[in-house]
């Protein structure tokens, strides 16, 4: 309960621009203290208990400033501040690291982020890939493999130029014909 009756005399000193920085701390110490109930800084003003009990009222549009951890809802729901994404082809929000499959970079050398994710759908005919640069994922369908294709492409969207290709024992994004990103497995790793 002190914490937040020293919240609320700092907020009103503050307000009032009654001590500088560095004061408040000791002007709050000092009103704080069990002996002196009043704060007698050189160049603050007199505080007593009682100022900082009725400040509480005066403490209000101060609060309303704070930002709360968790209120950074987006249109869709999502709370971005804990790690959720709106994914389009599931229709709910998901967290990339849990769900999603981590792509890295192909070619070191380039300055595009290092990594992206793929999420695929329950029934594995979708896949979209959420972009580091673009809050607009792009969703990709499944593609039929003929057998004994070296290089099958797994999903595409050709409106995007986007494709998931299989070489051997590796997985590889294809945008506009250049290979992009590359990973290991298409399971999210748990």
């Amino acid at each position: 309960m002190k914490k937040y009756q020293r919240l609320g005399a700092c907020l009103l000193l503050a307000s009032l621009g009654a001590c500088s920085f560095g004061q408040q701390d000791r002007c709050l110490d000092q009103a704080g203290a069990a002996a002196g109930n009043q704060c007698t800084s050189a160049d603050a003003p007199v505080v007593s208990r009682a100022a900082i009990s009725a400040s509480s009222t005066n403490v209000a549009p101060a609060r309303s400033v704070l930002k709360v951890v968790g209120a950074d809802r987006d249109a869709n729901g999502c709370i971005a501040s804990a790690g959720y994404q709106w994914s389009a082809m599931l229709g709910e929000c998901i967290r990339l690291f849990e769900r999603g499959i981590r792509f890295e970079r192909y070619d070191a050398k380039a300055s595009e982020p290092q990594s992206i994710f793929v999420v695929l759908s329950a029934d594995r005919q979708q896949a979209e890939i959420f972009f580091a640069t673009s809050d607009k994922p792009a969703i990709l369908s499944a593609q039929k493999v003929l057998e004994g294709d070296v290089t099958p492409t797994l999903y595409q969207n050709k409106t995007e130029g986007l494709s998931i290709l299989r070489a051997k024992d590796q997985f590889y994004i294809r945008y506009q014909g250049q290979l992009i990103y590359t990973a290991n497995s298409l399971s999210p790793a748990r």
